[in-house]
């Protein structure tokens, strides 16, 4: 039996168990999804000023950091002391970076063109490969960070809890949890000690949290 380097669950014969792999095929799928979203509401968001007002300095007409998420010559690496702890990220100059680590590591050609739909789709089809090497956690990290600072821009970001665990001595949450595979199918469990809730738990719940 080997561990996953990324979580602690049995991967079998790999370094990535089935969950993480899959979670990286889910993200890597949102993100050009996301890029989509992203492309088609580049405005600013209302609820401000556009236009330039007496005291007011210019705005930029289109959201910075979507600007720099679409624009693939933008960095992900921190030269100096004066960069942002949390620099925004590029979707495309990161896939690719990605892509071109990987390819190098196979031996694979470079391709004529890179776009995001190309690139997620290539990176989906080594995916399996990946989880065979010891550094696929370092590979599963940039895809999830990469994924939060999209996933955020798009303004997509996940509910709330639903209340606070009804074991005595949990101090965890309960959330909702959707099947992928099964988008019908929504569970609800513990974030801590991941009691499952359902049908009565589920109204003792709402009498909790409406108290």
């Amino acid at each position: 039996m080997t561990r996953c380097l990324i979580c602690p669950e049995d991967a079998g014969h790999r370094y990535a168990c089935h969950k993480c792999v899959n979670r990286m095929r889910r993200q890597l799928r949102e993100l050009d999804d996301y890029a989509v979203i992203m492309a088609a509401t580049l405005g600013p968001l209302r609820g401000g000023p556009s236009r330039r007002s007496p005291g007011y300095g210019s705005r930029s007409p289109a959201r910075i950091e979507v600007l720099v998420m679409l624009d693939h010559r933008s960095r992900t690496d921190q030269r100096s002391p004066d960069d942002e702890e949390t620099p925004t990220w590029s979707i495309l100059g990161t896939l690719a970076g990605l892509a071109e680590y990987i390819r190098g590591h196979f031996g694979e050609p470079e391709p004529r063109a890179i776009t995001i739909t190309g690139t997620v789709a290539y990176l989906l089809s080594r995916v399996d490969k990946c989880a065979m090497e010891r550094w696929v956690p370092e590979i599963a990290a940039d895809i999830t960070d990469l994924h939060t600072q999209v996933r955020a821009a798009a303004h997509d970001q996940p509910p709330g809890p639903i209340g606070g665990c009804l074991t005595v001595t949990c101090d965890g949450h309960v959330h909702w949890l959707y099947n992928h595979q099964q988008p019908d199918q929504v569970d609800a469990r513990c974030s801590a000690c991941r009691r499952p809730y359902t049908g009565l738990d589920l109204a003792r719940l709402a009498t909790q949290e409406a108290s």
